[in-house]
């Protein structure tokens, strides 16, 4: 049997890191991406424990009402939606020859996606450039995918077409160039409604 990868868990402080230290604070920005350090729970060190709470604290996780204090955490944190963008799962693009828009899905579409895709490809000769979105927040490549297509349909299973309203609100110069296709009716998206919806969102 082969030993699968250890699991990595990230920035984690064990004891003798923190010896050498010398000092731990649990929310401080030491590289500059927004991402602070942490312990877990049972690591045999005085500098080892934190207690967090959901109100205004700093670097120490201590409890703030200083607004610099404040400000300084939610710079942090955008700075950490930033970072994430560059290192969560990036997007699957498949780019088509002569393609007349674009498409972007995610999760258990995909399936449905790729028959549906294949069909308008070789019944109704309509290619199409696609973007499996797999994280959010979205990274840099979805906007450049929209901005490189004369329109983007978004294919999902959602009641709200939560995507495409994300998208909408990420982009908002960008959202006339984007069209919804969405089922809700609780039974998996199939081939038929992908190849069917999306013909009529071309038209």
């Amino acid at each position: 049997m082969v030993n699968p990868e250890p699991l990595k868990r990230g920035k984690v402080l064990d004891a003798d890191e923190l010896e050498r230290l010398g000092q731990f604070a649990r929310y401080e920005d030491k590289d500059g991406d927004g991402i602070g350090y942490r312990t877990l729970p049972g690591t045999e060190h005085d500098l080892a424990a934190y207690f967090t709470r959901g109100t205004g604290h700093d670097e120490k996780a201590l409890y703030s009402e200083n607004n610099e204090v404040f400000k300084a955490n939610m710079d942090r944190l955008l700075r950490k939606v930033e970072t994430a963008k560059k290192i969560g799962p990036q997007p699957v693009q498949t780019v088509a020859d002569n393609a007349k828009a674009g498409v972007i899905y995610y999760g258990s579409s995909a399936e449905a996606m790729k028959e549906g895709l294949h069909l308008l490809k070789n019944e109704s000769q309509i290619n199409l450039n696609q973007l499996r979105v797999r994280a959010l927040p979205l990274s840099d490549q979805v906007r450049e995918f929209i901005e490189s297509n004369p329109v983007t349909i978004v294919v999902e299973q959602n009641r709200d077409a939560q995507l495409f309203q994300i998208l909408c609100m990420e982009y908002p110069e960008l959202a006339g160039k984007l069209k919804k296709v969405h089922q809700y009716d609780g039974l998996p998206l199939e081939w038929r409604f992908v190849f069917d919806e999306i013909k009529k969102a071309l038209i």
